[in-house]
């Protein structure tokens, strides 16, 4: 079930200190709950949002988590922030957050809900979006064999900054396409850091995932069947920011 709630959080500003009035930091969607159970016995979990910077200010998350619930309300175990993108989320825009949970004591019907997220917030006042100076080529989706003989896919694509100035990369995201006349999308962030720190002008690095389990899990639920690297659509998305 997806809801919508208005969420407060305590905001540090960075780089010029201002004092802030209490208020509605972001808000935040919760898109899709998986948990998927292993042939060892233990589960693993995640959880999508779709959150929303709500006040004018560059947001910028150092922690997000969400306690993990059974059906009478009880903290089974949280799920922590493992990803997101953007990382800095510019006034009014999105980002996409992503959360996992693993166990090994806890059976995947015990799982019903996650309770409101808590979140460790800081501003960024002098930074503003850059994302259009950023360009995506070479997108690739190539299968590769996992230990346990499943295949999986590996996606990668070259970002580059078409700018004449330094640019501060802000992670970003594959936007994998999901199959049947209605389909929907999963995002799965950049799961390494060469588009996070700063690029020259004109460098290019390029930046890709390989799916673990649980996102094999997931690509079922998109209308997967199995994994055809020219049946499985997805686009790039990169970020960045530079000083006002």
């Amino acid at each position: 079930m997806r809801k919508i709630i208005s969420l407060v959080c305590v905001l540090a500003l960075l780089c010029a200190p201002a004092s802030l009035a209490q208020g509605e930091t972001f808000i935040y969607q919760e898109q899709e709950s998986f948990v998927y159970a292993f042939p060892d016995g233990h589960i693993e979990g995640g959880v999508l949002y779709l959150v929303k910077n709500n006040i004018e200010t560059p947001l910028f998350f150092a922690a997000f988590s969400a306690p993990v619930l059974d059906e009478y309300g009880n903290t089974l175990t949280t799920a922590y922030m493992d990803s997101r993108a953007p990382t800095v989320i510019m006034p009014g825009e999105f980002s996409f957050v992503w959360c996992i949970f693993q166990s090994d004591e806890i059976s995947p019907d015990k799982v019903k809900s996650v309770a409101a997220p808590q979140a460790e917030c800081y501003g960024f006042p002098e930074s503003t979006d850059a994302s259009e100076d950023l360009s995506i080529s070479e997108e690739k989706c190539e299968i590769a064999t996992l230990e346990n003989g499943e295949k999986t896919a590996r996606l990668s694509a070259t970002v580059t900054n078409t700018s004449d100035e330094e640019r501060s990369g802000s992670g970003g995201y594959f936007m994998i396409v999901g199959a049947g006349d209605d389909p929907t999308f999963f995002p799965i962030a950049f799961r390494d850091d060469a588009l996070l720190g700063k690029l020259e002008p004109g460098e290019s690095v390029t930046v890709g995932v390989e799916l673990p389990e649980l996102f094999l899990y997931i690509l079922g639920s998109l209308g997967y069947e199995q994994i055809d690297a020219d049946e499985l659509p997805f686009t790039a998305r990169a970020f960045a920011t530079k000083l006002k």
